[in-house]
Formats: C-alpha cells, structure tokens, sequence
C-alpha cells in the first residue's frame, strides 16, 4: 500500500500533467470537486490562467528541471 503525505489539514495533494487539455480540464475540476489541494503542470504558461479558474490551486509551467524541483510533494500523479 503507497503511503501519502498529507499537509496539515489531511488534503490530498494532486497533481495533474497536460498532455490531453480535454481530459486534463475534467480531471482538474472532478479533483478540485473532492477538495483535492490540485497543482496543475504543463508546458504553455500561458494555461495557469484558466488551470486556475478551473480549480488548480498552483500552477507549474514544465521545463527539464520540473521533475526534480516537484519530487515527493504529490501524493498522486496523473498524467492526461
């Protein structure tokens, strides 16, 4: 069984990667639905915008150093 590191309030930290933007904005909103703390990747910047509007709480614009600089901070990954 994965343990999961939750903050203080016990929120799930999730994290949604862009590669179908449909299926990435359903995801976001169903997460952010079940009070998922939602951080929300992908490669255009000029998506944090409307990631946020959608229910993403953070937002990461990708680039090489992404993987190291988000290591351990997401109890789940899911990539669309």
């Amino acid at each position: 069984m994965a343990s999961h590191v939750h903050d203080k309030t016990g929120c799930l930290h999730m994290c949604l990667v862009a590669t179908v933007w449909l299926y990435m904005c359903v995801c976001l909103q169903f997460a952010a639905a079940m009070g998922a703390n939602v951080t929300a990747i992908d490669t255009a910047a000029d998506k944090e915008k409307e990631c946020k509007s959608l229910g993403a709480k953070h937002f990461v614009a990708f680039n090489s150093d992404t993987p190291n600089q988000c290591k351990g901070q997401f109890d789940i990954i899911l990539n669309t």
